[in-house]
């Protein structure tokens, strides 16, 4: 008898066990959905109008709530005569990851020393439908101005030869010039006093007025012991404004500014100066350049 109250007991509890395991429905549970935020562009750091530089600007997309799932808006170039890899880049996409609100693009302008014409960038940033926001497409307008160099480029070169104790020899690595800039005070503005042929002079952005181009000779190994000769070193003087189309060049014709092989060097100069001559002038007119010989 106890062993069947027992049986009945067990086969009440297995009952009990499989009812309270029954599989819940979730009636009444909540579920995640997608929302529709609003979205704002702060282009607040691009300038509607600026001169090509090598820059980097950042821009912003802000959802008004996160949302459930990834936000991305396409940007592209729909105008304008700029070349996108040449003169600005872009990222093609601002992407907002879900639970975010916020999200960055970049356009990056590229500067280069080419005249050019103003240029125009049209940019959309957005489709007619961006999937999971609220956001109508927008437009930005960039207009790119050409960039000039305030100052000016001048190249100095005195490449040549000449037989020298009967073998042919060249000017460039046997004579070394130096060249300098100096106002209309005598205050020097620029110079180019390397061991290099040529030489090259970036001058900065001058004043009105008139400043005067000088070489000095630092050094000739060329003396003729075997057939004396008096040797020339002119000048060939190549300059241009980058940026702009500003550029021309003239050789020395006029012999009494030009350095000579009898003209003492630095290191012949008792007074450790070396031949000085002026030979050239740069006029600055309402910062416009002009280069002539002397």
């Amino acid at each position: 008898m106890k062993y069947i109250n027992s049986l009945l007991g067990m086969s009440l509890l297995l009952l009990l066990i499989i009812a309270g395991c029954k599989k819940d429905d979730y009636t009444g549970a909540s579920t995640i959905t997608p929302k529709n935020p609003t979205a704002v562009l702060d282009i607040a750091d691009v300038p509607t109008s600026m001169v090509e530089a090598d820059v980097e600007m950042l821009y912003s997309i802000t959802l008004s709530e996160p949302q459930i799932v990834d936000v991305s808006f396409n940007v592209q170039q729909i105008g304008g005569d700029a070349i996108e890899g040449t003169d600005f880049t872009i990222d093609h996409s601002v992407y907002i990851p879900a639970y975010k609100t916020v999200g960055y693009g970049t356009i990056i302008i590229h500067s280069d020393y080419e005249f050019e014409e103003t240029e125009t960038i049209k940019l959309q940033i957005g489709d007619a439908v961006t999937p999971n926001v609220n956001f109508t497409s927008q437009t930005v307008d960039i207009e790119l101005k050409n960039y000039v160099d305030a100052g000016l480029t001048v190249t100095f070169d005195w490449a040549g030869s000449a037989v020298v104790n009967e073998v042919e020899s060249p000017f460039c690595g046997n004579v070394d010039l130096d060249m300098f800039l100096y106002d209309a005070d005598g205050e020097l503005s620029a110079y180019a006093a390397t061991a290099d042929c040529p030489e090259v002079m970036l001058t900065p952005d001058l004043a009105d007025g008139d400043y005067d181009l000088v070489v000095n000779l630092w050094y000739n190994a060329l003396h003729d012991t075997i057939n004396p000769q008096l040797l020339s070193f002119p000048i060939t003087v190549s300059y241009e404004q980058k940026g702009s189309l500003l550029t021309g060049s003239f050789k020395q014709t006029n012999t009494a500014n030009m350095i000579n092989s009898d003209d003492l060097d630095y290191y012949d100069d008792p007074d450790d100066v070396g031949a000085l001559k002026t030979f050239g002038r740069i006029n600055v007119t309402n910062d416009v350049y002009s280069v002539e010989e002397l």
